[in-house]
C-alpha cells in the first residue's frame, strides 16, 4: 500500500460517532456505495481495531468496578482468543497423529480426506453481494456434497483475493467414502501434489473454480490450515484486508463441524475443570466466576473511562475503576436489568446457566 494512497483517504472522521469512533454501520454504507477503496477501507479498520474500548462492569452499591478491554478482530484480546483456538486445533492434529492416508506407490490409492479450495467468479456479483452469499453459496456447495457422497466433518476458513473478492478453504474427512488418487506435476515438472479422479464431481456444486488436493495425513492438512490462519491474525499481516472484509460483512473466520467438533469437545473437557454442580458459571477474562453482585454498564472509550479514573498502565486489559464513566448513570441500567443480568464474553471459557443466559462464544464487540 502506498504513502500516497494513504495521503489520499477520505478524512476518517467521516466514519466515526460524536465520541471519534470508528463505527461499521458507517463503513459498510461508503463501502457499499465505493466510496472508499480496498486500501483505504483496511486503513479505517486498523484504526477501528486498536481504538481501545471496553466493557465496563460495576459493584453494585459500590464505587468500584472494571473495565475490559472489547475483543475486535486482530487486536490483541481477539488473538489471545484465536490463538486458543490454535492450540485445540494443534491438539486435534496430534489425536489423528502422522498415519498417513495412502501409499500413492500402491496400487489404486485412495483417501477419505480433501483439501479443497473454492474461488469467487468476479464476473458474478458485486464485491459487496458476494461477501453477503458467500456463506449461503458455501451452504449450498456442502448441502450437495454430502448428498452425493455422505456424511463428513468440515474445518473452513474465509480469507479475501487482493481484489478484495473472498474464497474458501476447507478440510473435508468423509465417514465412509474415500476417492482415487494420483500424483499430478506442475508444467515445469519441479513440483507435484496428489489430486483425485473425482474432481467434476465437486465441480458441479460451484460456481467457480474448485481446486482439490488429497490429504496426505490429518496431521498435516491441519497443521497447513493453523500455520495460514496464525498469519491472517498477525499484527503485521498481508492478511489485513480478510480481517476487514470479516469485519464489514460479520463473517466467522473459520468453523469446525462434524467429527473434527465432536474431538473437540472433548478436549475441551479433558482440558477444563468443572464441577460436580448443574448449575454452571461464567468466567471473565481472567478464568474467574461473574459475580451476581456486578451490574453491566456498556461500552465506553478508553478516553471516556480516563476522563474521571486514574489509569495506572493504559496498556492493560483490564482498568480499575473507581468514578462510573461519564455518559452512564447506574440507576437507568439497574431499571433495564431487573433480577437477571445478561453478560458480555470475555473470551476465555464460557459456560452458563442455559435458562438464564445466553452465550456469546468468541464474541467481539464491533
Amino acid at each position: 500500500m502506498s504513502k500516497l494512497v494513504l495521503e489520499e483517504i477520505t478524512d476518517i472522521k467521516d466514519y466515526c460517532n460524536m465520541q471519534g469512533m470508528v463505527r461499521l454501520a458507517r463503513v459498510k454504507s461508503a463501502l457499499k456505495d465505493s466510496r472508499i477503496t480496498n486500501e483505504e477501507l483496511i486503513k479505517i479498520f486498523n484504526k477501528w481495531r486498536y481504538q481501545k474500548e471496553y466493557f465496563v462492569l460495576w459493584e453494585r452499591g459500590k464505587s468500584k468496578g472494571k473495565a475490559y478491554l472489547c475483543s475486535k478482530r486482530g487486536n490483541d484480546v481477539y488473538n489471545y482468543q484465536i490463538n486458543q483456538k490454535f492450540k485445540e486445533i494443534e491438539r486435534l492434529a496430534h489425536f489423528y497423529g502422522d498415519s498417513k492416508l495412502f501409499d500413492i506407490n500402491q496400487a489404486n490409492p485412495r483417501t477419505n480426506c480433501l483439501f479443497i479450495t473454492l474461488t469467487y467468479d468476479t464476473k458474478l456479483r458485486r464485491l459487496d453481494e458476494a461477501w453477503k452469499q458467500i456463506g449461503i453459496e458455501y451452504n449450498r456447495f456442502v448441502s450437495g456434497v454430502k448428498r452425493k457422497f455422505g456424511k463428513c466433518a468440515i474445518i473452513r476458513a474465509f480469507e479475501s483475493f487482493q481484489n478484495g473478492y473472498p474464497h474458501i478453504h476447507a478440510i473435508i474427512l468423509f465417514d465412509d467414502r474415500e476417492f482415487d488418487v494420483f500424483e499430478h506435476w506442475n508444467k515445469q515438472g519441479s513440483k507435484s501434489s496428489f489430486r483425485i479422479k473425482q474432481k467434476p464431481m465437486f465441480d458441479m456444486h460451484w460456481h467457480s473454480h474448485v481446486d482439490i488436493t488429497a490429504v496426505h495425513t490429518i496431521k498435516g492438512a491441519l497443521g497447513y490450515l493453523t500455520k495460514y490462519l496464525k498469519k491472517a491474525y498477525d499484527k503485521d499481516s498481508k492478511y489485513e484486508l480478510t480481517l476487514a472484509m470479516l469485519w464489514i460483512y460479520h463473517k466467522q473466520a473459520f468453523s469446525i463441524s462434524g467429527k473434527f467438533y465432536e474431538k473437540l469437545k472433548q478436549i475441551r473437557l479433558d482440558t477444563r475443570s468443572l464441577s460436580n454442580s448443574n448449575k454452571l458459571t461464567q468466567l471473565n477474562l481472567n478464568g474467574d466466576p461473574v459475580r451476581p453482585d456486578l451490574v453491566f454498564l456498556g461500552v465506553f472509550s478508553y478516553a471516556e473511562i480516563s476522563k474521571l479514573n486514574k489509569i495506572e498502565n493504559p496498556d492493560s486489559w483490564i482498568q480499575i475503576l473507581s468514578q462510573i464513566p461519564e455518559h452512564h448513570a447506574l440507576s437507568n441500567y439497574e431499571k433495564r436489568i431487573d433480577r437477571e443480568l445478561y453478560w458480555p464474553n470475555f473470551g476465555v471459557s464460557i459456560e452458563f446457566s442455559p435458562e438464564k443466559c445466553p452465550s456469546f462464544e468468541m464474541g467481539h464487540y464491533e
